[in-house]
């Protein structure tokens, strides 16, 4: 197996214990199912009546007045009339006008105070959704697992609402839980610096900024971040990687002295290597794990078959989708983790077969879930070995039956069967290159760098690269195709090498030749390179407005103002409005945009760098930095995060439940 490539799809996871533990306290929770309904709503009353006291005092504290709403609404709580909870929670939300997105607090309730409202109604529509028994048997498990004084970090929704339910509602609240996806929430953080701000460390509001404005400095440095008249619009990766840095910030300060587990809500690569399996969830060791023992792994499996065989006898788990996928999801992150070491770790490839084990658990507990399915599915396309390849073929086929209007399964079908036709190709080709001439070698041979690159396995690649060139024999495309592959695996001195012989066999009939040599010069970082065979490519042609065009950004980024203007004038000339408004649109000519007139022909004045451009570019940073520590990014952040989480959750509410609450 070749390890490149594993690398790169990932740049796109005492148990015995646990167990009689759990079961003494779902025991204890009540044996029957009438016993077990009436026990939880006693629970969930008591959790409501903590909330409101929680709303009380951070409404005292911040000197916030508690609107009639809120109050009614914990009244109806302290009573149990559920039917009533849930009617005045939808009127104290405010319906979006923005398709596929969910209603938002209305105004007068939005704030800190908003947060125990939304964990108590929560707590009741998972308890629902799940059951009681379900409910409980969730629940325990995890908060059993995890001694006093530990930090968790939530994942989903019953990570979330149904385990913060029992804690609280215990005579005292043993852990620490923080939800993973509301950490980008100021009112959130607010809510929980109040509630356990003084015994752990939570990030500040300071802290936030910090987070924001390190992250957007860096991403402005690489050239990746996105500006929207003037201010920041952060994608939805970037937002998580903002969150992530902060759950980082919140291990370190608290490892010293909290135990820190995790339920994962998506995959967070620093996390990784610290991630050990814990019963229903995962450990964050202080320090990164070297190797995971067989004892391990094995104690981690017969936990699983434990918990699979005991559900696998229940009634109500049968026939509870919520249940099931809230299981499943939790085995089949364990098993990503065991997935992650396998393709990234030294020495740890035999985990692919407890991947494959946990995987196979985890389908199980839920047979047709497309989350567990894919994860399966997308783990033995990434190995590039044949059986596992047409193995994810077949997992995914019978998917797609199952779920014949999911974009996303139909798209891993067809990746499926791509990989499995690369495969066969690849056979095919190294057949024919050892009994071809030479002439066929080097046909056959490019098809084979080809699908190398494909797979990943760059080194293979760069070996085929080098003997094509050392011949030098073959039509000019053929070395076009060939710079074309090396620049994609990064190989800049094949790329160059073959560039050159492209050039010196391209007749002078092919007429692109200069621009699509260029093209690749400027991708690999060779602007001098790439400026010169442009300006050959227009001397040819000197109508080619979006030559034109790319020739005033590579003179911008060398630091060549007035050429740069000139470039970009003479493509206003050729395509008048039309080229004024994609150059407006370029973010990489932003200092221009408000100089170019439509009306002229040639940029005037001496080649002096451009000192207003200079100016508006710093001018433009330092806003950037202005905003990135100001509260107004921070609840843009939220809202866009928000609307993205909510987004996808529309996209796939039968497949994804659990996580809709948790945005």
């Amino acid at each position: 197996m070749k390890r490149d490539s594993r690398r790169l799809a990932f740049q796109a996871v005492p148990c015995m214990a646990v167990l009689v533990l759990s079961c003494v306290c779902v025991s204890a929770l009540g044996a029957t199912k009438d016993a077990s309904a009436s026990d939880l709503d006693k629970l969930l009353v008591k959790f409501a009546d903590i909330k409101k006291g929680q709303m009380e005092a951070l409404a005292t504290n911040n000197a916030i007045s508690v609107a009639t709403e809120l109050e009614n609404f914990f009244s109806a709580a302290s009573k149990g009339d559920w039917h009533t909870v849930s009617n005045l929670y939808a009127g104290l939300k405010t319906p979006s006008e923005q398709l596929g997105t969910p209603a938002q607090p209305h105004p007068r309730v939005a704030g800190p105070l908003w947060e125990p409202v939304h964990e108590t109604y929560c707590a009741r529509r998972t308890s629902q959704r799940m059951g009681p028994d379900m409910f409980k048997a969730f629940s325990v498990g995890i908060l059993s697992s995890l001694p006093d004084g530990s930090i968790f970090l939530s994942g989903t929704e019953p990570g979330r609402f149904a385990v913060t339910a029992l804690n609280e509602a215990a005579e005292h609240s043993r852990v620490f839980i923080l939800s993973q996806s509301a950490l980008l929430n100021p009112h959130y953080m607010t809510y929980a610096r109040f509630r356990c701000g003084s015994q752990i460390w939570v990030p500040s509001t300071v802290d936030h900024q910090v987070a924001v404005q390190r992250y957007f400095m860096k991403a402005r440095s690489e050239g990746k971040l996105q500006m929207e008249d003037g201010v920041p619009t952060p994608t939805f990766q970037d937002l998580m990687a903002i969150n992530s840095s902060l759950m980082k910030l919140i291990f370190d300060k608290n490892k010293g002295k909290h135990g820190v587990y995790v339920e994962e809500a998506y995959p967070i690569p620093w996390m990784y290597p610290h991630l050990q399996p814990h019963g229903l969830i995962l450990k964050l060791r202080k320090d990164s794990i070297a190797r995971f023992t067989p004892q391990m792994i094995a104690e981690d499996h017969a936990f699983w078959q434990q918990q699979v065989t005991r559900l696998a006898a229940s009634q109500d788990f049968k026939s509870n989708g919520p249940a099931q996928d809230a299981f499943a999801n939790a085995r089949a992150t364990i098993a990503g983790v065991y997935e992650w070491r396998a393709f990234v770790m030294p020495n740890e490839q035999s985990l692919f077969e407890a991947a494959d084990k946990a995987y196979s658990q985890a389908l199980q507990l839920a047979p047709h879930s497309p989350d567990v399915n894919m994860r399966l599915a997308r783990m033995c396309m990434l190995t590039w070995e044949p059986e596992r390849v047409d193995r994810a073929c077949k997992i995914l086929a019978t998917l797609s039956q199952v779920h014949p209007n999911v974009p996303a399964i139909k798209s891993a079908v067809q990746e499926a069967v791509r990989r499995r036709d690369l495969l066969v190709r690849k056979k095919a080709l190294e057949d024919k290159i050892r009994g071809a001439d030479g002439t066929a070698q080097r046909s056959e041979a490019l098809q084979l760098a080809e699908i190398h690159m494909a797979m990943g396995n760059r080194d293979v690649f760069a070996q085929i690269a080098r003997d094509l060139l050392e011949s030098a024999a073959g039509p000019p495309a053929a070395f076009l195709h060939l710079a074309r592959l090396a620049a994609t695996a990064k190989k800049q001195q094949s790329m160059e090498q073959s560039l050159d012989i492209f050039l010196a066999k391209a007749p002078a009939t092919m007429q692109l030749r200069h621009k699509a040599a260029a093209e690749l010069f400027a991708g690999a970082g060779n602007l001098t390179r790439a400026t010169d065979l442009l300006a050959k490519h227009l001397e040819n042609n000197p109508d080619d407005s979006h030559a034109w065009h790319e020739l005033g950004v590579l003179l911008h980024f060398q630091k060549r103002p007035t050429d740069a203007m000139n470039a970009l004038q003479n493509e206003i000339e050729l395509d008048g409005k039309p080229a004024l408004e994609r150059i407006r649109q370029d973010r990489r000519l932003a200092t221009f945009a408000g100089k170019l007139d439509p009306a002229r022909t040639t940029a005037s004045g001496p080649g002096q760098p451009d000192q207003a451009g200079d100016g508006s570019v710093a001018k433009w940073f330092a806003g950037i930095l202005a905003l990135a520590v100001s509260t107004g990014v921070v609840i843009v952040v939220v809202l866009t995060v928000m609307r993205k989480r909510n987004r996808d959750a529309s996209d796939q509410s039968e497949e994804h439940q659990d996580q809709d609450a948790e945005s």
